[in-house]
């Protein structure tokens, strides 16, 4: 059932894809959140 052939760590699979995209997106997202509230801080002083 579980052969990746040459990829042992199934990361071609759908799923891996799915999840690594997710990842990506999800650090982008906190990072641009991170930078607007330090903006805002920046902006009070």
């Amino acid at each position: 059932m579980l052969d990746f052939g040459d990829d042992p760590t199934g990361l071609s699979s759908p799923l891996a894809t799915i999840i690594i995209i997710a990842a990506l997106i999800g650090a982008i997202v906190i990072n641009l959140r991170y930078l607007r509230s330090r903006r805002k801080r920046d902006d009070e002083d």
